[in-house]
This record gives structure tokens, C-alpha cells and sequence, in this order.
């Protein structure tokens, strides 16, 4: 019987903006493939040698769907600009109901551009 083809998955990154254009504790507004993100940086340290951390996020609030890139850093929460509501950082979930999520998309800072990771399928031979 000949080997059949698995389906694996791996990571493609798509360049959505440069970290430089963000000023820390806000976000970015950026349309890709159809979508539109907020791209959310904030400091991690007051020390300017730190790396600063960034998240990707829906720009669309899930409350009102305000736009989420008027928003800013607050703690460890992203806080919608309209209502307030806020989404923790990591995981996109909203502090007093977990059940309301923010979605959010893996990212990763390269060469100083902030990049999105999507699934790429491909076919591999056993």
C-alpha cells in the first residue's frame, strides 16, 4: 500500500506594522486580509533596554464594537475606549466574565516589525 500524504500545520508570519509606530500603553489600528487588528504594545520595564511586549487583537469590541485601537494599556487589561470594558492581555478574556473574550492572534516582534502568525496547511509525504 503506498504512503499517504499527512496534513501537518505549521506558522506563516505576515508583517502588519513596525513596533516604532506604536507608542507604548496604546495601540494601532491595521487592516490585513479583510480584517482589521489593534496591534497593543506596552512597556515591560521602565528600564529602556527592556523589550516591549505587543498582542493583536480583534479592533472590534465585543460589547458595542467600538473601535478597540483607541484604546489603552491599563494594568494588564487592553480597556475598550467607549465603555471601559477590559480584555486581560494575555488571553483576550474580560476580568469580571471570563465568558466575554476579545479575540486575540499569536504575534511575535522580528527585526523590529510586529508580525502576525497564521496557520499555513500544507501536505507532507510519511
Amino acid at each position: 500500500m503506498p504512503d499517504r500524504p499527512k496534513s501537518t500545520q505549521s506558522r506563516r508570519w505576515t508583517t502588519l506594522c513596525r513596533i516604532d509606530e506604536i507608542e507604548p500603553g496604546r495601540a494601532k489600528y491595521v487592516e490585513f486580509d479583510g480584517r482589521a487588528y489593534s496591534v497593543v504594545r506596552k512597556k515591560r520595564g521602565d528600564d529602556e533596554t527592556d523589550n516591549d511586549c505587543v498582542w493583536i487583537f480583534d479592533d472590534a469590541c465585543p460589547h458595542a464594537g467600538a473601535s478597540m485601537s483607541y484604546g489603552s494599556v491599563q494594568d494588564q487589561c487592553f480597556v475598550c475606549p467607549v465603555h471601559q470594558w477590559a480584555f486581560a492581555l494575555n488571553g483576550g478574556r474580560n476580568p469580571d466574565n471570563p465568558a466575554i473574550r476579545l479575540p486575540q492572534y499569536p504575534c511575535r516582534v522580528f527585526d523590529g516589525e510586529v508580525q502576525i502568525g497564521q496557520e499555513n496547511r500544507r501536505q507532507e509525504s510519511k
